[in-house]
């Protein structure tokens, strides 16, 4: 019997900045996601994995911590291999990371 909706709610960002624009990708029991953040004081990419369909999360990773803001994120999954690209834009200069 479920007495609560909050019975099935996790808060996978759970830090103090804006989290915004999830996207996530599932093979088998992996759970790969992305979002934006700015809990570093740079609007970065954040990404955290389950490898037990959901249970349990692994510790969150800033990909970027780089200033200037990111967009326009993206996350594919091959096999055992995750990759992420998004855009940056240090110093109002438009990179690929």
């Amino acid at each position: 019997i479920i007495e609560s909706q909050n019975d099935y709610l996790i808060n996978i960002s759970s830090n103090q900045g804006h989290s915004e624009f999830p996207k996530f990708e599932v093979i088998g029991k992996n759970i790969s996601m992305i979002w934006l953040d700015d809990s570093s004081g740079y609007r970065d990419v954040y990404f955290k994995r389950s490898s037990d369909g959901g249970k349990t999360f692994e510790k969150i990773i800033n990909l970027g911590n780089i200033p200037g803001g990111a967009f326009d994120h993206q996350i594919a999954v091959i096999d055992n291999f995750v990759f992420v690209i998004w855009e940056q834009s240090p110093d109002n200069n438009g990179q690929i990371f």
